[in-house]
């Protein structure tokens, strides 16, 4: 099965608080540079009180990437978790993609672009400044935004025709004690040049169980260079809810099979069954059941750390909030 392989680029990057178009061209010693690492943020502020404009600025992260030759004519999928808060990537020099979010991951397809079996350079753009067309900015913000490349950044590899990362979706239509009905959105990628017959396969188990709970199968034509959603719906007996007391979960696997049988790419992850509904009469309901929200407000980053998203210190957020009665952010 040629399923994506994930390799981590976290390490060896290199940081420019001042982007001047120079960097992008072949021959820039990048080195002369401050070594960083990812997560990072574009400035390390006090605790009491600063200015805002000490953070927003126009950036330059670079890093060396050596591209294997055997990874030659499969897809070569970068991917940015989180660069706040507008970017611009450039391989070799060449403008690969551009995003305009500081909250969502995005990708960008680097095959045609790369020299295989040598040496390889990415270069981001990082514009931090608030700007009133993009997210979150706009009205009033009341925090510190920070800026920088503050999450993960990966390679993905995979064949011509793929799942496209974090495309797969479960849904609670309907749950209760007998039944869940759920809704699974995919979006499938066909790199070649020709239309293939290909087929979903989705199946859902309990997380750590082995029997499936659920399984569905569709087939489906795709077209040459398209982007192709794909729903399906798949029923659970006897589901385990989720809810703040009993937080179950399931774990998914997609897969993509060609016509002859073969398989070609998979994505996996968890979720939890569980329905929301909320009205004036009965307040917010979990599962049919009234929950009270007892909520506070943390935002993104993580105080002297800045934006730079470390799973450790969110997780010791969340601890505490739990261990101070709170079942909502």
């Amino acid at each position: 099965m040629q399923e994506k392989s994930r390799i981590y680029l976290d390490n060896d990057w290199y940081f420019q608080e001042c982007f001047e178009d120079r960097m992008i061209k072949q021959g820039y010693d990048f080195t002369v540079n401050q070594a960083v690492r990812i997560p990072h943020t574009v400035k390390e502020t006090p605790l009491h009180y600063f200015d805002e404009k000490e953070y927003q600025m126009v950036s330059a992260y670079f890093r060396k990437l050596s591209v294997r030759e055997e990874w030659r004519g499969k897809e070569l999928l970068l991917t940015f978790e989180g660069v706040a808060h507008s970017s611009e990537v450039f391989i070799n020099g060449v403008k690969a993609g551009e995003h305009k979010c500081g909250y969502t991951a995005f990708t960008v397809n680097i095959a045609k672009l790369v020299t295989y079996g040598a040496d390889n350079y990415i270069i981001v753009k990082v514009d931090s400044r608030e700007s009133q067309n993009i997210p979150p900015f706009g009205f009033v913000i009341d925090y510190m935004t920070f800026g920088g490349i503050y999450r993960d950044v990966y390679l993905l590899t995979s064949g011509p025709l793929y799942l496209e990362p974090d495309s797969i979706q479960v849904m609670t239509e309907d749950a209760d004690e007998e039944y869940a009905v759920l809704a699974v959105n995919a979006m499938v990628v066909n790199e070649t040049h020709m239309s293939k017959k290909l087929k979903l396969v989705t199946s859902v188990k309990e997380q750590n169980g082995k029997a499936e709970e659920g399984h569905e199968e569709t087939a489906f034509f795709v077209k040459a260079g398209e982007r192709r959603r794909l729903t399906q719906r798949i029923v659970i007996r006897k589901p385990l809810l989720w809810s703040e007391d009993t937080p179950s979960l399931y774990s998914y696997e997609g897969r993509i099979v060609s016509g002859d049988g073969k398989e070609l790419d998979a994505c996996s992850g968890l979720f939890g069954i569980r329905t929301l509904k909320l009205d004036a009469a009965r307040g917010l309901r979990v599962n049919g059941k009234t929950v009270k929200l007892r909520g506070a407000c943390i935002h993104h980053d993580s105080g002297l750390l800045g934006a730079a998203t470390y799973e450790d210190a969110h997780m010791r957020q969340v601890k505490l909030l739990k261990e101070a009665g709170f079942n909502a952010i």
